[in-house]
């Protein structure tokens, strides 16, 4: 009776232990994460941090930049590559600062594989050391249409413009559908060598514009730098980039399978493009950026033929960021009433494919139904249409993705979300 009494209180002390031993680590190990911030470059020595880059869209040269180089690199883009200016109008939709200010909202990390059990149990983080965790240089946080917080730091202001990376590719979604409700596209259904003939008899030649909305094509295609095929297309002219996607095989039917890369979406842009009939910057001008009532200029990535890159790289500022948000959020809406976006077409863009539940059009879903544009870095607009939220970031991660960044994401947006409910 005493062994089993004895064995029993073993087994009841040992997690006891266990967790006891991962305290004392934590506390004389320093297991904690960093919190260290965006670096601060004061925008008028952004220069000295520029002198290395002129002209080129080559992306392993952004990823040797050092945190300095990335928060002046990433709000001077118009300086360092080609882009075409997106004009602002006469009219601004207003943002009201709210009699409301969100000042608290804490969060546990319960999923950070570094530390998984220490961390969740003793350590709750703020909206401070969300802005230090993943240096944010930009939060902006909008609720029922007014700001509730917003926030700067790294040396930007509310006139800083941001390249958004691949935030880009919900906005080339939203102007799919804008393309749809004037006429120049018929349907998603459409395919697009019909738009781009030099992609006929090429393993492109069934693809619709669904399936690149969807990125399903079926086409062989590899994001990851080790491949070498990618290597290469990262720095095509865009002639060159339609003749090495042409060249690739198909290896799914399309619509079966997902397979998230860029170069379909540059393709998807070059698709609108001969569609309407002129670039993609005055389209975006003409159809959301002057209509809705953006506050500032912005400015979009161009190749040297002078088509924009449909995947990335739209700089604008953190409120401009909001606004496209609450664009998303009210189908397009316009304090009129009239919508340069299709009916319910937000609706179709958040809806998932067969192919896989966590991607619409070119939007990432989540189970509660609010969706985002995301971008490398940690670029973000969220959407929550049941909450009336839109949350924005201007960010400069020091790599392009990782875990513990994305996790730190995730609950300070639930954190939020339960704060202003």
């Amino acid at each position: 009776m005493k062994k089993i009494i004895s064995l029993r209180t073993l087994l009841y002390c040992l997690p006891i232990g266990l967790l006891i031993l991962l305290i004392l680590l934590q506390v004389f190990l320093g297991w904690d994460d960093p919190m260290t911030g965006a670096v601060y470059v004061d925008p008028d020595q952004d220069e000295k941090y520029l002198e290395s880059k002129t002209n080129r869209m080559d992306w392993e040269e952004v990823m040797a930049w050092s945190l300095s180089q990335k928060v002046a690199g990433f709000r001077n883009h118009d300086r360092i590559y080609t882009t075409r200016t997106v004009q602002r109008g006469e009219h601004i939709f207003p943002l009201k600062t709210g009699a409301r200010q969100l000042s608290e909202a804490h969060y546990r990390v319960w999923n950070y594989t570094r530390h998984p059990v220490v961390v969740p149990l003793f350590r709750q983080y703020d909206i401070d050391d969300f802005i230090l965790h993943n240096n944010i240089t930009g939060l902006l946080v909008i609720k029922s249409g007014e700001i509730v917080l917003e926030t700067y730091a790294a040396g930007n202001s509310q006139q800083s413009r941001w390249g958004s990376m691949s935030v880009t590719k919900s906005i080339m979604s939203m102007l799919v559908g804008a393309a749809i409700a004037d006429g120049s596209i018929k349907s998603t259904g459409d395919k697009i060598a019909d738009y781009l003939p030099v992609l006929k008899r090429t393993a492109y030649e069934q693809i619709t514009i669904e399936n690149l909305l969807r990125m399903s094509s079926g086409v062989e295609w590899n994001l990851y730098d080790e491949d070498p095929d990618w290597k290469t297309a990262k720095s095509m002219a865009f002639a060159e980039l339609l003749e090495f996607i042409g060249s690739k095989n198909r290896i799914s039917d399309p619509g079966e399978t997902f397979n998230y890369n860029d170069a379909e979406v540059n393709l998807l842009g070059a698709v609108v493009a001969a569609a309407i009939g002129e670039d993609l910057a005055t389209y975006l001008e003409k159809k959301i950026w002057q209509p809705f009532g953006m506050e500032s200029d912005a400015n979009w990535m161009s190749y040297a033929g002078g088509l924009q890159t449909g995947a990335c790289c739209i700089s604008a500022t953190l409120r401009d960021y909001g606004r496209l948000g609450l664009y998303a959020m009210r189908n397009g809406r316009l304090t009129d009433g009239t919508s340069a976006l299709p009916e319910k077409w937000m609706e179709r863009s958040i809806t998932p494919s067969k192919s896989v539940d966590n991607y619409g059009y070119l939007w990432w879903l989540n189970d509660d139904g609010s969706y985002a544009a995301m971008g490398i870095y940690g670029q973000l607009i969220h959407v929550n249409p049941a909450d009336e939220l839109v949350i924005a970031t201007h960010s400069a991660w020091n790599s392009p993705m990782g875990d513990g960044y994305y996790v730190h994401q995730t609950a300070f947006i639930a954190a939020v979300t339960a704060a202003l409910k």
